[in-house]
């Protein structure tokens, strides 16, 4: 990333840990530099080691973090006390007019969600032998599972699920709603 990349700016914000090593040697004409972390980046598959994610945590930009575990998380591997705070608290926004579920009745069976990735974070194998458990004992539960992307060749549902892949978005919130509990797997997210 070259300073003629980007234009003068207020705000600058490095939304990854590799975006924060781009933009460390940037003036202060390309704007604050501010740090959005969602989720511990050295458990996160990728190019850096757990040594050059973690030196990132301790540039001096201002750090917002989307859940309090993981700012607490972050200060103590770059040993910042809660007092000396870098990283801020600042949840994920969660528009309630397309996301409150109106007042309904438990689904009949029951229903479990859940969404489904192949990215390791995501933890679907533990999610998968969670579902296929549930029906053996539950011979009745449905399951309701929707995705990004298509389920690899190896990967199968229990018998009484619903798949939907890569459904439009203003989907989404009735699926959310036609289940009666959602399994979340992941295994290092600050946001499920």
């Amino acid at each position: 990333l070259e300073i003629d990349d980007l234009p003068d700016a207020d705000i600058l914000i490095a939304t990854y840990w590799e975006t924060a090593v781009w933009i460390r040697n940037m003036p202060l004409s390309k704007g604050k530099k501010v740090y959005f972390i969602q989720g511990f980046e050295p458990n996160f598959p990728g190019r850096g080691t757990f040594e050059e994610v973690i030196e990132t945590y301790s540039y001096p930009y201002f750090q917002i973090g989307v859940c309090k575990q993981l700012c607490t998380r972050i200060n103590k591997v770059v040993d910042r006390s809660e007092s000396i705070s870098g990283c801020h608290l600042v949840e994920n926004a969660v528009n309630l007019d397309r996301f409150s579920a109106s007042k309904r009745e438990k689904p009949e069976p029951p229903t479990i969600g859940y969404i489904y990735s192949s990215a390791s974070v995501k933890n679907s194998q533990l999610g998968l032998e969670t579902l296929h458990r549930l029906s053996r004992s539950h011979h009745q539960t449905k399951f309701l599972v929707f995705g990004a992307e298509k389920p690899r060749d190896n990967v199968t549902f229990p018998k009484r699920t619903e798949y939907f892949l890569a459904p439009d978005q203003d989907l989404i919130p009735t699926l959310y709603q036609r289940a009666t509990a959602w399994l979340v797997t992941s295994k290092d997210e600050g946001f499920g």
